[in-house]
């Protein structure tokens, strides 16, 4: 389990190609690029998180790059994972079930509002 904590960010113009994989390409006239970078001192790891922005398409392409800063342990990535969603104006409304054993299946709806939404697990 990593712990990552801020530790700065940049922003560049254009958007920097990922080697050895298929990627969009944007330059200096038609894209910016935000890098955040988070650092894990004790596993010696380095995350740096690409957004990249693309204004005359009211697009945003993200990535995300793990650096090993301690060449001389290995370590596994066994999970990184993000998730966004972007639904069209309107009204909407999240569905979820609740309930204990044997009445798991009580339907909830709740409007859906601008901000964080999410589930719990417990």
């Amino acid at each position: 389990m990593t712990a990552f904590q801020y530790s700065g960010y940049k922003i560049v113009e254009g958007k920097p190609g990922i080697p050895g994989l298929p990627a969009t390409f944007g330059d200096a006239t038609n894209a910016s690029t935000l890098l955040i970078t988070m650092v894990d001192e004790i596993a010696q790891l380095e995350c740096t998180l690409s957004y990249a922005v693309f204004p005359a398409n009211d697009a945003i392409v993200r990535s995300v790059a793990i650096k090993n800063n301690n060449s001389s342990k290995e370590v596994v990535v066994e999970a990184a994972a993000s998730f966004s969603v972007d639904f069209p104006s309107g009204e909407r409304e999240m569905m979820g079930l609740s309930g204990d054993w044997g009445r798991e299946g009580q339907v909830f709806r709740r409007p859906i509002f601008p901000g964080q939404q999410g589930y719990m697990t417990v």
